[in-house]
């Protein structure tokens, strides 16, 4: 290898050592990590759901209905006209 490859290699070395001891990165606790790496899609395996093929979701939450229970609600009972 030429010596002035070499330089520049060393040379880099030292600028960007500088540079990071003069202006070091911004460090982060574990919760803006968390929130940084959800806003970029991070979920964890416990929050995924999975259903087989044919399968359909289930809930009996009070916020949550099933597609049956929902098309069985007449419409004088929901106040719509």
């Amino acid at each position: 290898m030429d010596i002035r490859v070499l330089f520049g290699f060393g040379l880099g070395l030292v600028l960007a050592s500088l540079l990071l001891l003069i202006f070091p990165p911004g460090r982060m606790n574990p919760g803006q990590i968390e929130d940084e790496a959800r806003s970029m899609g991070m979920v964890y395996p416990h929050e995924i759901l999975i259903l087989n093929e044919g399968e359909k979701l289930e809930t009996k939450d009070k916020n949550h209905f099933t597609e049956d229970e929902v098309t069985d609600i007449p419409l004088e009972e929901t106040g719509e006209n």
